[in-house]
């Protein structure tokens, strides 16, 4: 019994990315391009791979490449960032000094307000996280950093498959796209 399979696969991958245009300001992750993220503006965008420029260097991605991408939405102001970082270590480096030099009264000496350490160091931490928010909000007022919004890749795979089959006294041929 002679038997005879011959199966032909291939798949053809097209991209599609909207919402960008030549000349936007991109950051896109490709880690077989580029380990750590491409900063740039697109120079090309062409049907299988975009090219960008960053700084001196100029980089081809074929869509294929790219683990995620996103699109410059201009600048805002570091306010939020800048209260939260000022906030967090104002009370955490006031809470220790606070702790620190706590003292309790002895029976001898005569005290206004005793505090335990946990007191000492809420209260510190308390009054050097408004100060460090409203430092760091001020220092953050005078930084701008980017604004990205993602932008999907979907990715179309296109697949053609042809099968020949011989058998002893018949033969079938399928040819299969799928789209």
């Amino acid at each position: 019994m002679a038997f005879l399979l011959i199966i032909l696969s291939f798949q053809l991958a097209e991209a599609q990315i909207e919402g960008i245009s030549e000349g936007d300001r991109v950051k896109v992750t490709a880690p077989s391009v580029k380990s750590g993220n491409i900063k740039g503006a697109i120079i090309t965008l062409e049907d299988s791979f975009l090219t960008v420029s960053e700084k001196d260097t100029t980089f081809t991605i074929s869509y294929e490449s790219i683990r995620r991408l996103q699109v410059s939405e201009g600048e805002k102001l570091a306010i939020g960032k800048g209260a939260l970082i000022g906030g967090l270590s104002g009370a955490l480096t006031v809470g220790m000094i606070s702790l620190a030099t706590n003292e309790t009264c002895d029976e001898d000496e005569w005290c206004i307000i005793e505090f335990t350490n946990a007191e000492a160091f809420g209260i510190g931490a308390l009054i050097g996280g408004l100060g460090g928010m409203a430092a760091g909000a001020l220092i953050g007022a005078f930084i701008t950093i980017d604004r990205w919004e993602k932008v999907p890749v979907t990715l179309s795979m296109n697949s053609y498959q042809s099968r020949y089959q011989l058998t002893e006294n018949r033969s079938i041929l399928t040819i299969q796209f799928i789209f």
